[in-house]
C-alpha cells in the first residue's frame, strides 16, 4: 500500500485564458511559443496594468514597476496565456533551457510547484521527460496562434487579435 492511496488532489477550477498567478502545489505546463519579456505596473488610479518593453519605456513618476515573461503554454488540457514575475522560476527555466541534458522547454513539461504564502512563498521547477502534446492541445494552439501577437500587449493591453481582424486580413487580395 502506498501512502498516496486514497489521496485525491483538486485540480484548478481556473479556466481563465488569461494566468498571471501560480497556483498553490504543482503547475504543470509546456511551453507553445517562446517568451516575451517586459515591464510591468499597475497605475494609481486602479486601472489595468500597463506593460512596456524596456524599463526606459516606464512612465515617469511609477516608482514600482515589475520585470515579467509572457509564454503561451499548455496546461491542464487548456491553452493560456501566462504572465509572471517570480524572478527564481525564470532563473531555474533559465538554466533548464542552458543545460545540455534539457534545452529549450518547448519540448518538455515543466511543474512550477508553489508552496508558502506571501513573504514565505517557494517555487521549484521541475522538468519532465519529453512526450507528445495532446491532440486537443494542439488543434487550441492552432485556432489561437494566428490570433496571438505578442506586441499587441504593449499596445492595447492584449496580446490577442481579435477574431475579426484576422479575419479581414484572411479576406485580403494580397
Amino acid at each position: 500500500m502506498s501512502s498516496f492511496d486514497n489521496v485525491d488532489i483538486p485540480t484548478s477550477n481556473s479556466g481563465s485564458l488569461y494566468m498571471s498567478k501560480w497556483e498553490q502545489g504543482p503547475n504543470r505546463i509546456r511551453f507553445l511559443g517562446g517568451i516575451t519579456e517586459g515591464y510591468k505596473w499597475f497605475p494609481e488610479d486602479g486601472s489595468k496594468p500597463k506593460h512596456v518593453k524596456t524599463p526606459g519605456d516606464i512612465d515617469t513618476g511609477v516608482k514600482e514597476s515589475k520585470y515579467f515573461w509572457m509564454i503561451p503554454i499548455a496546461m491542464n488540457g487548456d491553452v493560456r496565456i501566462l504572465t509572471f514575475t517570480q524572478i527564481t522560476i525564470m532563473k531555474q527555466m533559465e538554466a533548464l533551457k542552458n543545460s545540455e541534458e534539457w534545452g529549450d522547454p518547448i519540448g518538455y513539461d515543466i511543474t512550477v510547484t508553489k508552496t508558502g504564502e506571501k513573504m514565505d512563498t517557494n517555487y521549484a521547477v521541475m522538468p519532465h521527460p519529453a512526450k507528445e502534446i495532446e491532440q486537443s492541445v494542439k488543434e487550441k494552439w492552432q485556432e489561437m496562434k494566428n490570433r496571438f501577437k505578442p506586441d499587441l500587449l504593449f499596445t492595447t493591453g492584449t496580446p490577442l487579435e481579435s477574431a475579426e481582424e484576422v479575419k479581414q486580413e484572411e479576406d485580403l487580395p494580397f
